[in-house]
């Protein structure tokens, strides 16, 4: 290994170290293998992900409407900058 992957490859272990003392689970080269050996499993609330709502379809009068307020605040901003110069 050259001296730059030496360097690396130390940074990379203090990270994951720092991340496991973050993490509550400790320094993994000194506890015994017993405390580090089980993760606690990481819960997820599963009711809000299956109340995602589907996204709504625009229909024509709602996109016409959404493009001219696009095309209207661009506008505006055009002029804008066309006043300071």
């Amino acid at each position: 290994m050259t001296p730059e992957q030496k360097k690396l490859e130390k940074v990379r272990v203090a990270k994951f170290i720092a991340k496991q003392k973050l993490c509550g689970y400790g320094d993994p080269s000194t506890d015994d293998e017993e405390k580090f050996g089980q993760q606690p499993a990481v819960k997820t609330d599963k009711t809000q992900q299956s109340e995602k709502q589907p996204k709504k379809r625009l229909n024509k009068e709602e996109k016409a409407s959404r493009r001219k307020k696009k095309r209207d605040k661009r506008d505006a901003a055009v002029d804008e900058s066309e006043t300071k110069q």
